[in-house]
């Protein structure tokens, strides 16, 4: 008998069997595989729409809040472009001027006014919003500098109705409520006249005795700015 040869034997039949073994294994694998890729798109298919609805909201939220972001871009961009207006015209503002333009006085009904009872009372008075379309059209017009009440102003001073008074800046004042400005006296008069707001006062002008008056003028003489030449900017308060 020759040496070796059941050791021989034994292994053939232990490599046949680890064979075997990977067979199984191997089919397992495979058979477990293939039932996991047709059961994929059954659940892909199942939760598509879902998916789709999310994304959706998703885009829709994402599309409010660039909306939202970019109204308050515009508004900082306008706050700003009113800001650099006011910086490169601080040493023009700072000084009394001169020069041709108009003045438009506003005032209330006279008193005794005769009306029927289907006029109120507060439509014989002058509001904040006439003052304001009278302010807004001479700015329209091209006007270089203007007071309201002898108070200089820029586009962005405060001028708000209290009662039956105006506060102009930081000051409050009663009709008749008179506004000058300085510039093309052709190009202010055009453009108040033209002002759709403007023309609904004076139809209250002519119908209820609402003063108004719009004069041109030689030579305006207005004062300095003493309100709204200083900016300050919000700090964090340490803790």
């Amino acid at each position: 008998m020759r040496r070796g040869s059941r050791p021989g034997r034994t292994s053939t039949l232990a490599a046949q069997i680890v064979v075997l073994l990977i067979c199984v294994v191997t089919g397992i694998l495979f058979g477990w595989s293939a039932k996991l890729s047709r059961a994929q798109p059954t659940t892909l298919d199942l939760n598509l729409p879902h998916l789709v609805a999310e994304r959706q909201a998703s885009i829709g939220e994402a599309e409010s809040a660039n909306q939202e972001i970019q109204q308050q871009i515009d508004a900082l961009l306008a706050a700003s472009d009113d800001y650099n207006l006011i910086e490169r015209n601080r040493p023009f503002l700072a000084e009394a001027v001169q020069g041709p333009g108009v003045q438009v006085t506003l005032d209330d009904a006279a008193p005794d006014v005769s009306v029927d009872g289907s006029i109120s009372p507060n439509d014989l008075v002058v509001h904040q919003e006439d003052v304001n379309a009278v302010m807004n059209a001479l700015w329209k017009g091209g006007a270089e500098a203007m007071a309201v009440q002898g108070v200089r102003i820029t586009p962005r001073t405060p001028v708000r109705c209290i009662g039956n008074v105006i506060l102009v800046g930081s000051t409050m004042f009663s009709p008749p409520y008179k506004i000058e400005a300085i510039g093309s006296p052709d190009r202010l008069v055009n453009a108040v006249n033209n002002d759709p707001q403007i023309q609904i006062y004076q139809q209250y002008v002519r119908a209820y005795g609402l003063g108004w008056r719009l004069d041109n003028a030689e030579t305006l003489h207005l004062p300095a700015l003493t309100e709204g030449l200083s900016f300050k900017t919000a700090q964090v308060i340490e803790d």
